[in-house]
């Protein structure tokens, strides 16, 4: 009998799956860390440090943790330290400048800052590094993520001044270029030959210019350029019709 085969047959399970036991032990050793965290959270609330605040935390965050687990999360992602350094380098030149920027337009005196919103394609659609992306984004001083669409692979920016952030292609250029940084620091070779194949989208394509076929874009959506083969009906009101009346009083 092999082991998994043993292990299965004495946790209640058939070979090659999990038991309720070994579950139910997965599920007590993921939850220290919210326990842990809601120790912490409760002693914070109560501004006082003993025992009695720290195992009623304790307690709490366990039950938190087993009445409401949370679904496991894949990350499938790996570590490169040289794109690492450069993805926290210039996350953190841009969070400075962007920060002296903003206390700039708020203490100086000067023309109401022009916002918008910037739709931005990406490469990638795991959910993950798309999630990354958007933080990262938000995390910097005058531009928050308003919406993300994970089919499409966009984000919706708002920026609070587009003139000061070089326009609407700077602030996508920007954006895709924190993508890749993300993807080379933490993306697995498979995911970055996925990114690979796709079309890289271009800083200067806005997604929401592009047409949009409507519900009633059907073949009689066009002008009406036939001819009018309809009874006249109406009152004859041409350049004839006056003549014609006094002819006729005649």
């Amino acid at each position: 009998m092999s082991a998994a085969s043993w292990d299965a047959e004495h946790d209640g399970g058939a070979p090659g799956t999990e038991g309720p036991r070994r579950r139910w032990v997965r599920r007590v050793s993921a939850m220290w860390p919210t326990a842990i965290v809601g120790a912490v959270l409760w002693v914070l609330l109560w501004g006082d440090l003993s025992w009695a605040n720290v195992l009623a935390g304790l307690v709490l965050g366990a039950l938190v943790a087993l009445a409401l687990p949370l679904p496991p999360v894949a990350t499938g992602t790996v570590v490169r330290p040289g794109p690492l350094l450069r993805l926290v380098g210039r996350f953190f030149a841009d969070l400075t400048l962007a920060s002296f920027q903003v206390a700039w337009r708020a203490v100086v005196p000067g023309p109401t800052p022009e916002g918008g919103l910037v739709t931005v394609p990406l490469r990638t659609r795991s959910d993950l590094f798309i999630a990354t992306t958007a933080g990262l984004s938000s995390m910097v001083p005058g531009t928050m993520v308003v919406d993300l669409d994970r089919k499409q692979g966009t984000l919706r920016l708002h920026v609070l001044d587009l003139e000061q952030s070089g326009g609407a292609v700077e602030v996508r250029r920007a954006t895709q270029e924190l993508e890749e940084r993300v993807l080379l620091a933490f993306a697995p070779d498979d995911e970055l030959g996925r990114v690979a194949r796709r079309p890289a989208p271009r800083a200067d394509d806005d997604p929401d210019d592009r047409p949009h076929a409507g519900p009633d874009a059907g073949p009689d959506a066009g002008p009406d350029t036939g001819p009018d083969t309809g009874p006249d009906t109406g009152p004859d009101t041409g350049p004839d019709a006056r003549p014609a009346g006094r002819e006729a009083r005649r």
